[in-house]
């Protein structure tokens, strides 16, 4: 465990006995890394639209700007088409929609970047 700590992949935490958490942020920068290699700088631009036009979409349907905002409770007693599990389905997908826009965002921006830099250098 202490390879990977060295890595950056966990944190270690000293006491009896020694203990690690999983580092979130290592895998997240290593995902946009990784969207960043494998895509263009317009594939991730659509990338973003698509996502940006569904979080529109979910704003649209459910009145509000977050799905943090959104009593499921009552949007399920409101619609007689929409059970509880399907609005939970749409906030999951809406809350997942904007975590995915943020690193194809970031993935477009660094992409950007190491092709400014390298027509430039």
């Amino acid at each position: 465990m202490g390879w990977f700590a060295d890595l950056g992949i966990v944190t270690q935490y000293d006491g009896h006995p020694t203990t690690y958490e999983r580092n979130d942020a290592y895998f997240e920068w290593r995902r946009v890394n990784q969207l960043a290699a494998e895509h263009s700088v317009e594939s991730l631009q659509e990338h973003v639209h698509q996502l940006t036009t569904r979080i529109a979409t979910y704003e649209e349907t459910y009145d509000a700007k977050t799905p943090a905002a959104v009593d499921a409770l009552r949007v399920a007693e409101e619609n007689d088409d929409r059970t509880i599990d399907d609005v939970y389905s749409d906030l999951g997908d809406w809350a997942t929609a904007h975590e995915e826009r943020k690193r194809y965002e970031r993935a477009r921006q660094q992409r950007v970047s190491t092709e400014t830099e390298q027509a430039s250098g």
